[in-house]
Formats: structure tokens, C-alpha cells, sequence
């Protein structure tokens, strides 16, 4: 999560050529995505697609025929990554990502075409060259995720004959070498596809991967390595502020005032809190990764609170009961605000947040010092800043 997006529903219609005049529809066509999808095992079924267009992400629903067979188009202004789910949107708990069913890519202008069998290791679409990069990086996954499960079958053929201890310690040896290897061969991927969006979302959606392994600054450096052209896209804006590069989110800029209610209903703001080391946490009660760091922030607001540092908590949830049980259940000795519009909230949208959980580092001047910082670095730095 596996994280996230300013989300504004858009059920438009399909765009036609004949829907303008004979230069409109020429000037729009170049911007229209088109899919044609036949997959039987989804037949009778209502999707939700979705899928960031600018900085904007677009959900809509659509009908498979009974033989399996669907189509939509819209306009986009670059490439983009859709996902089609049953049921409602679907959301990576571990790392607030959107994610579906089935995940491609569109082009402007061109047609993709979505074919059998679904199979969840294998890209099922054709039709333009950021899906052909796609292709090309999921075999990065699928190799690693290959000799990962053989790892895996070893180790349960030695619980079975009883040698497991034994044979651990090689087995760790050899899963952190997969897992090395799968982000070398990441970085590879976006050194040799500087043109491709499929290197940008990379470096945005493995950044928890790579910040697990202490390489988080390889993998943002890499950013530097993509080309002027991708540089410039807005979605590029997005992965820029996530990283704090650039933009509202970029180190040392003026932090934008952001203000909801708390779970009594009274109205709380961050530049109320200003005048001290505010960190801002964005989570959800659905977050996995959010709950489980919740612990340790506790630690360290007991061990700063005292020093002129406190938490402000943003849940970006959309149940009210849901983020009720989540308070109750951890606890939190700090303000915790939500407006329960989920991503739609506009605290999400003031800072363009994406992904969860996600925070920022604010000084008593209500100046951003970090973002997206660990447990280990924040604490590494209000000792050295606090005293």
C-alpha cells in the first residue's frame, strides 16, 4: 500500500467523434484513450474504472456484457494507469495505493485492447509502448516472485522433515539476495526507460520498498535521470511533491493551513498548532502500515511532547464509525481530525496527497523540514533539533 488521490467522481459520457465539429473532433481525438476488452470471466458485471487524468483521479462504472465484452473511452492529457475492480474502488491496504483487478495503461489517441485469460501475474493489454514497458517491467516481478515461492517450497519441505533450523539461515541468505536483486534491477529499468511513465510511477510506488531497505535515495535520485519531457508531465507534480522535490510539499516552503473537526466536533487547525515541531500524519483505519506505526509515534510524542513537538493526525477515512473504532481502539494522545470524504478530502487536496501513510514535518515557523520521514529518522532528528 499501498497508497493517495484527490478523488472527484466524473461520470461523464463516452466521447464521439461525431459529438463535434469536423476540427473539434480532430483536436479531441488525439486526447481520447479507447478500450476494447473481452474477458468472459467477468461477464454480466458492473466494473469501476479508474485512473489518475492530470492531477485529478477519474472513477466511473461500466457494464460487461454477458458474453464478456466491454468498451469506454475518455480524454486524458498523457499516459495513464487504470484499474478495473468489482464492487467499489479497491485500495492497498499496505501502502494506500489504488489497485484492481486488472491494472493497465492508455495512451491518448490509441486503443488498448484487454484479451484472456485473467491471470494476475501476467499484463493481459496491447495497444501502446507504455503498456509494452509495463510488460517488459513486470517480468522483474514475476522472476523475483519465481524464485521467491521456490524459497518458500524449501522451507516448508523442512518443516516437514524437521531440518528447517538448519537450513534457515541460507534461506534468508538467499530471499534478502532476491530481494536486493529485484531493486537493482528496478533502478536498471528506469536508468534504461528515461522516456517511459512506467519508470515514474515506479519511483513513486516503490519508494516503502526502498525506504525499507535504508535505499530510498537511490530510488529518488533516479528521478533526476528521467527525461525533460516526463519531467514536465503532471504527473510528474505528483511523484515531485511526494518527494519533496518540488512544488507545495518542498523542503522549506511555507506549509498551507489545513483545519478540520475532531471526533467531538471541535474545529482544529495546524497553523493553531504553530509555534512548535508539529509532525502531520496522514492515515486511515483501513491502513495497515498507518495502524501498525501507531505505537511507536506514542513513543516519541511521550518522549518530545514535553519539548515543544506534538502529532496532528489526518484520518483519511470515509466511515465515521470505522474511524471511531480506530480512536477508541488506539488511543492517540493528540488531535486527530477528519473530514470523512476519504481522499476527497481537502486536506488531501491542499497537499496533494496520494499514498498513505504519509507525513509531514513542520517547524515551529510553520516551515516543511521533512517529508515522508521514518520512525527512525524523525527521531534521529527532533534529537538533534529539540533540546
Amino acid at each position: 500500500m499501498k497508497k493517495l488521490i484527490s478523488v472527484f467522481l466524473l461520470f461523464s459520457s463516452l466521447f464521439t467523434e461525431n459529438s463535434a465539429s469536423a476540427q473539434g473532433a480532430k483536436n479531441t481525438f488525439s486526447n481520447i484513450f479507447r478500450v476494447n476488452a473481452y474477458i468472459p470471466k467477468l461477464n454480466d458485471s458492473t466494473l469501476y474504472v479508474y485512473y489518475i487524468n492530470g492531477l485529478d483521479t477519474v472513477v466511473r462504472q461500466v457494464k460487461v456484457s454477458h458474453d464478456g465484452r466491454f468498451n469506454f473511452s475518455s480524454k486524458i492529457s498523457e499516459p495513464a494507469k487504470v484499474f478495473l475492480n468489482t464492487g467499489k474502488p479497491g485500495v492497498d491496504p499496505w501502502n494506500g495505493e489504488y489497485t484492481g483487478l486488472i491494472s493497465f495503461w492508455v495512451e491518448p489517441g490509441k486503443t488498448t485492447k484487454l484479451m484472456p485469460p485473467v491471470d494476475s501475474r501476467l499484463t493481459i493489454a496491447e495497444g501502446n509502448q507504455t503498456q509494452k514497458d509495463q510488460n517488459e517491467f513486470d517480468k522483474i516481478n514475476y522472476t523475483v516472485e519465481k524464485s521467491q515461492n521456490d524459497i518458500k517450497q524449501r522451507g516448508e519441505q523442512a518443516k516437514k522433515d524437521g531440518n528447517f533450523p538448519t537450513i534457515k539461515p541460507s534461506l534468508d541468505i538467499m530471499w534478502d539476495s532476491t530481494e536486493t536483486s529485484k531493486r537493482n534491477q528496478i533502478l536498471n529499468f528506469i536508468k534504461y526507460h528515461s522516456s517511459s511513465y512506467v519508470s515514474l510511477w515506479a519511483i513513486r510506488g516503490y519508494m516503502f520498498y526502498f525506504k525499507w531497505a535504508n535505499r530510498q535515495d537511490e530510488l529518488a535520485n533516479s528521478f533526476n535521470l528521467l527525461s525533460k519531457d516526463i519531467k514536465a508531465s503532471k504527473t510528474a507534480i505528483r511523484t515531485k511533491q511526494f518527494l519533496g522535490l518540488e512544488g507545495d510539499l518542498r523542503l522549506g516552503a511555507k506549509v498551507k493551513d489545513i483545519s478540520s473537526l475532531d471526533s467531538t466536533g471541535t474545529q482544529i487547525s495546524l497553523s493553531s498548532l504553530q509555534g512548535k515541531y508539529v509532525l502531520v500524519d496522514f492515515w486511515a483505519s483501513w491502513c495497515l502500515p498507518c495502524r501498525q506505526q501507531i505505537p511507536a509515534l506514542k513513543a516519541i510524542h511521550q518522549k518530545f511532547s514535553s519539548r515543544n513537538f506534538t502529532i496532528l493526525s489526518v484520518a483519511l477515512d470515509d466511515e465515521k464509525s470505522k474511524w471511531i473504532t480506530a480512536l477508541k481502539q488506539e488511543r492517540m494522545p493528540w488531535p486527530n481530525i477528519s473530514d470523512l470524504k476519504g481522499f476527497n478530502a481537502l486536506s488531501a487536496k491542499v497537499y496533494n496527497i496520494h499514498a498513505i501513510p504519509f507525513n509531514i514535518l513542520v517547524d515551529p515557523f510553520g516551515k516543511i523540514v521533512a517529508t515522508n520521514i521514518s520512525i527512525v529518522e524523525l527521531t534521529h532528528k527532533l534529537d538533534l533539533t529539540i533540546k
